[in-house]
């Protein structure tokens, strides 16, 4: 079961980060417009309620000019039958059929978005069949599709020239992995596995602005869109890629990064009991027993670990980092940029102390105990039946298992720690850096160029 939660992770790092810097992208075919899988709006896998004010016209992909029919509806159902794409009014009644879906678009006649159950898309809807289940599919215009991405991915509350930096990453990324799921039948989802898409909703004039005036700016190396990820905070520090994932991409090299201190989650705190981490780690099929200590054993240059050692009861397991993230969860444990500080606790307690020269008493961890017996033995501590007091010799039990075990992380940023964060960018932009460089600063040796 470990190998199938690393495996996991990997691919998970892998679908959304193709380490080659000259990774295959779309150069062919491609005209401005992109075919977005629609998730979030869906109630049901097999069929989708429409709504517009103006009626519905029925297009082919492959000839936007000629309407082939009209919809004089305001709310029209679109379900699948037998592998065949049915569209209904709003009682039921077969308005039309379709054998093959993947041809056909609907548009509202004259208004500027068509609402997907309780959401609004610009563009046209699609459809295609898979088995007795119906994707929903948003065709529209690259740059209308940023409309919906950036504000998702960061607030209109953020400097112009953040905002900037972030509509550019986010063509690059569309551009960069343009046929991602171009065997399912579109070009990207709607989700984190693509980039999170919200449509007409989360529009904001200010980020709009942000995306015309970036119109067609892409990130290269080399000649070649990058593989443009980002993250919130980096902490101070942002990583390798080669190190964190694996692979070849100079574009994205550690660095120190000031900028992204002081703002939210630059560093934060996080109290984890044992039994939290037991739980949590048997969920996932790692069963250690009682978790008795968590060691790093690995960490990049910049400090984000790499390899983690679980002490239990029952047994050891090493792990990656990203893999004990994604077990405690990526939004309770933010980053790997961290250390741990251990607490144990016993329900009942033996002082044990040694004596400096000077006279001086220190307490001493239990577990961190050996002694030597007049025989020259070293011995544990939970070996010894005997030990001397001011009030002689005495018989103890002394407890090396803690009845509790408290762990302390301290950590610094959110996110992976790769390219640029988004935090960053805001601080560059509050002390006057452009998007391009905010841009330059993050993906090392690139160029900002009109994609062709």
């Amino acid at each position: 079961m470990k190998k199938i939660i690393s495996l996991i992770v990997s691919a998970l790092m892998l679908m959304v980060f193709v380490l080659s810097h000259k990774g295959a992208y779309a150069d062919t075919d491609y005209d401005n417009f992109i075919k977005i899988r629609l998730t979030y709006p869906l109630r049901s896998e097999r069929k989708v309620n429409l709504y517009s004010n103006s009626g519905f016209s029925l297009f082919d992909i492959r000839d936007l000019e000629e309407e082939l029919e009209f919809f004089d509806q305001n709310e029209i159902q679109v379900t699948v039958e037998k592998g065949e794409i049915c569209i209904l009014d709003s009682k039921g009644k077969l308005l039309s059929s379709l054998d093959n879906g993947d041809n056909f678009l609907i548009v509202s006649k004259y208004d500027t978005t068509i609402k997907v159950e309780e959401m609004y898309y610009r563009g046209y809807i699609m459809f295609k069949t898979v088995g007795d289940k119906l994707y929903v599919i948003n065709y529209l215009d690259l740059e209308e599709y940023l409309y919906g991405v950036v504000p998702r991915e960061m607030g209109s509350s953020f400097h112009i020239e953040a905002l900037k930096a972030q509509a550019i990453a986010a063509r690059t990324y569309a551009i960069r992995n343009f046929n991602k799921h171009i065997r399912d039948g579109y070009n990207l989802c709607d989700a984190e596995h693509c980039q999170v898409y919200g449509g007409h909703n989360v529009e904001s004039i200010k980020i709009n602005e942000a995306v015309d005036e970036t119109k067609g700016l892409i990130i290269t190396y080399d000649g070649y869109p990058i593989e443009a990820v980002y993250h919130s905070n980096s902490g101070g520090y942002t990583d390798d890629a080669e190190v964190i994932w694996g692979g070849y991409a100079p574009y994205l090299a550690s660095r120190v990064d000031e900028f992204s201190k002081s703002f939210p989650n630059s560093s934060w705190k996080l109290n984890l009991t044992s039994e939290e981490i037991s739980y949590k780690l048997k969920n996932n099929g790692i069963d250690v027993g009682k978790v008795l200590d968590l060691i790093i054993l690995d960490t990049t240059t910049a400090g984000r670990v790499l390899d983690l050692l679980i002490v239990g009861t029952n047994g050891e397991e090493v792990i990656s980092g990203n893999e004990f993230r994604t077990i405690i969860g990526s939004n309770i444990l933010k980053s790997t940029l961290f250390t741990i500080e251990k607490e144990n606790k016993y329900d009942y307690e033996v002082k044990i102390y040694s004596i400096d020269e000077k006279g001086n008493k220190k307490a001493m961890a239990l577990d961190n105990i050996n002694i030597i017996d007049k025989d020259g033995n070293i011995l544990k501590v939970d070996e010894i039946n005997y030990i001397i007091t001011d009030g002689g010799i005495k018989s103890v039990n002394i407890e090396t298992i803690p009845s509790a075990v408290n762990f302390t992380i301290y950590g610094n940023g959110y996110g992976h720690g790769v390219g640029m964060s988004q935090w960053g960018a805001e601080g560059m932009a509050l002390n006057g850096y452009n998007y391009e460089e905010i841009l330059k600063y993050y993906y090392k040796g690139v160029d900002i160029e009109y994609k062709k």
